[in-house]
């Protein structure tokens, strides 16, 4: 079983990835002048940020996963915003 640790390092590699993969599939549709399709992507990406990094803040606000002993993940879910 990886630890803690080890996990951690891996969600910090793969969330930046994926931003620049999110990045590259805006910038293609920028190149091809598919205005639309860019500008679809860009609120998608923004909206499931805005829903992970939210859902955070009100998780720290009420308590809500500490009260069970967890902890609030943003690597899962702007992971989970990616998909």
């Amino acid at each position: 079983m990886l630890s803690y640790e080890t996990l951690d390092s891996i969600a910090d590699a793969y969330i930046p990835l994926l931003g620049a993969v999110a990045i590259a599939f805006i910038a293609v549709a920028l190149i091809r002048k598919e205005w639309q399709l860019a500008v679809r992507r860009f609120f998608s990406i923004l909206s499931g940020l805005v829903i992970a990094y939210g859902f955070m803040f009100i998780d720290k606000a009420l308590q809500i996963w500490s009260r069970y002993g967890l902890d609030y993940s943003t690597h899962t879910a702007v992971a989970l915003g990616g998909k």
